[in-house]
C-alpha cells in the first residue's frame, strides 16, 4: 500500500478525478493533513465517488462548473470534505455532520462564529472553522451583505481564509457576489478571493468564472489577485486571467500617448501598477508596449526634475549639483536644448570651456549660440564671441531673455 496521502489517493480514485483532487488538497494544508488519517481519507474518496443528484440547469443559470476538468470535483471542495472529516471525528453526528450541526449541535455554530469574529487563538480546522463556515452561510442567507462580510474578513485575512474556503463549497447559490465583494475590497480581499476560487474550481473553470463576472478593477487589484494565485502555484491560471486586461492596456499603449505630454497629468502610481500587471503575464510581446510607454513617460519626468535641479543649483553656485542635474537631464533627453546649453554653461564655470564647445557643435538654436559665446569668452576668443552673438541675435526664435544676455556679453567684449 502506498505510504503517503497523495499516492493513496491516486490508488483510490479514478484517473479522471485524482489529478484535480490532489491539486486542491495541496492548496489547503489543513485538508492534506486530514487526508493522512485513513478513515478521513476514505470518507473523502467515498464522498467523491458517490453518485451526484441530477440538477436541471435553467437557461439563466451560470455555466460555472461545466468546465470542471475533474468531472465530479464539485464533490471535492473543502467545505463538503470538511463535513466528511467532521463526521469521522464526531461519531455523534452519525455520518450526517451538516444536519447534526444545524440541529442538535447548533450551539456550536454560534460559539464558532463568536470565536472567529473576536478570538485570537488559532482556529481548529474542523471544530472551529467548519461550524464558523456554516454560521457564515446562515448569516449571508439572512443578510446577503457580502460587502460587510468582505470587510470583516479582510481585517483578519489569515484567520478567515479557511472558513471562507469552506463557505464557498457550502453556499448553495451563485458565487458572483461572494467573489466580487472580496476581490473589490482591497488587496487582502483579492488574495482571499484567489484562495477561495483556486481550491473550489478547476483551473479552466476559474478562468471562465472570472471572465463571467465582467469586473472593472484597478491594476493593483488584478495584480493582488494574480499574485495570490501565483503563491498557490497556479501560475498559468493567473496569467490566463490577466491576459485580457493587459491586452486592453497594450492596445491603448500601442496608439501612443497624447501629443502634448503634461507631467501634471502623469499618475506614477497607476503607471507602476499597469507596468507590474503587464510584467506579470511573462509575455514580452504583450507587455512590451505598456512597459515602453511607462518607461518613456518616467524618463521624461525624470529629465524635467533633473533639469530643474541643474538650473536652480547653477543659480545658487552649486556647480557639482548643477552638473549632475543637467547631465542626468541631457542624458535622458539630448534633443532638449535647455539641458544641453545648461550643461555647457556649467562646464564653462568649471573651467572646461573646450568641453562645452564640443557639446554645442552643430546646434543652431539661439540659446546654443549664446552658450557658445560664453565658452569662447572664457577662452579669450573674442572674435568667435562676436560671431556667436550675431547668430543668436539674428535667429528668428530669439527670446527677450536671450537678447538681454547677448547684450551683456557684447558689453563684456567692449562692444557697447
Amino acid at each position: 500500500m502506498p505510504a503517503n496521502p497523495t499516492a493513496r489517493l491516486i490508488a483510490d480514485l479514478p484517473e479522471a478525478l485524482w489529478t484535480e483532487s490532489v491539486r486542491r488538497l495541496k492548496r489547503v494544508p489543513e485538508l492534506m493533513a486530514m487526508a493522512q488519517n485513513d478513515e478521513m481519507r476514505g470518507a473523502f474518496v467515498s464522498h467523491a465517488l458517490a453518485p451526484r443528484p441530477i440538477r436541471l440547469r435553467s437557461a439563466k443559470s451560470a455555466q460555472v462548473g461545466v468546465l470542471d476538468s475533474a468531472g465530479q470535483a464539485a464533490s471535492w471542495r473543502p467545505g463538503p470534505l470538511a463535513l466528511q472529516a467532521y463526521a469521522v471525528r464526531h461519531p455523534i453526528a452519525r455520518g450526517q455532520a451538516e444536519a447534526w450541526l444545524l440541529g442538535a449541535g447548533r450551539e456550536r455554530l454560534g460559539a464558532a462564529y463568536a470565536f472567529l469574529a473576536s478570538g485570537s487563538e488559532p482556529l481548529d480546522p474542523l471544530d472551529d472553522a467548519l461550524p464558523a463556515a456554516l454560521a457564515l452561510r446562515l448569516r449571508m442567507a439572512a443578510t446577503v451583505d457580502w460587502a460587510t462580510l468582505a470587510a470583516d474578513a479582510t481585517a483578519q485575512p489569515s484567520r478567515w481564509r479557511l472558513p471562507l474556503q469552506y463557505l464557498w463549497g457550502l453556499w448553495p447559490g451563485a458565487h458572483g457576489a461572494f467573489f466580487s465583494a472580496l476581490i473589490c475590497a482591497n488587496p487582502a480581499g483579492a488574495a482571499l478571493a484567489a484562495q477561495c476560487t483556486a481550491v473550489n474550481l478547476a483551473p479552466a473553470e476559474l478562468v471562465e468564472f472570472v471572465a463571467q463576472q465582467g469586473l472593472t478593477l484597478s491594476a493593483a487589484q488584478w495584480l493582488a489577485f494574480a499574485k495570490a494565485l501565483d503563491e498557490l502555484g497556479e501560475h498559468e491560471t493567473a496569467r490566463a486571467i490577466l491576459r485580457p486586461h493587459v491586452e486592453v492596456l497594450a492596445a491603448k499603449a500601442a496608439k501612443g500617448g497624447p501629443p502634448a505630454w503634461n507631467p501634471l497629468e502623469l499618475n506614477l502610481t497607476v503607471e507602476l501598477e499597469r507596468s507590474l500587471l503587464a510584467a506579470a503575464t511573462d509575455d514580452f510581446t504583450l507587455a512590451h508596449p505598456i512597459l515602453a510607454a511607462a518607461w518613456t513617460q518616467l524618463r521624461q519626468l525624470r529629465a524635467i526634475v533633473a533639469g530643474h535641479i541643474g538650473r536652480l543649483a547653477l543659480g545658487a553656485g552649486d556647480l557639482v549639483t548643477a552638473q549632475a542635474g543637467y547631465l542626468d537631464a541631457y542624458t535622458e533627453r539630448p534633443e532638449e536644448t535647455t539641458y544641453r546649453t545648461g550643461l555647457a554653461d556649467v562646464l564653462v564655470k568649471l573651467g572646461r570651456a573646450d568641453e562645452a564647445l564640443v557639446l554645442l557643435v552643430g546646434q543652431t538654436q539661439p540659446a546654443a549660440h549664446l552658450s557658445a559665446a560664453g565658452a569662447h569668452l572664457a577662452l579669450g576668443q573674442l572674435e568667435q564671441v562676436r560671431e556667436a552673438l550675431a547668430l543668436a541675435v539674428a535667429a528668428d526664435a530669439a527670446q527677450p531673455e536671450t537678447l538681454a544676455a547677448a547684450a551683456r556679453l557684447q558689453a563684456n567684449v567692449g562692444d557697447l
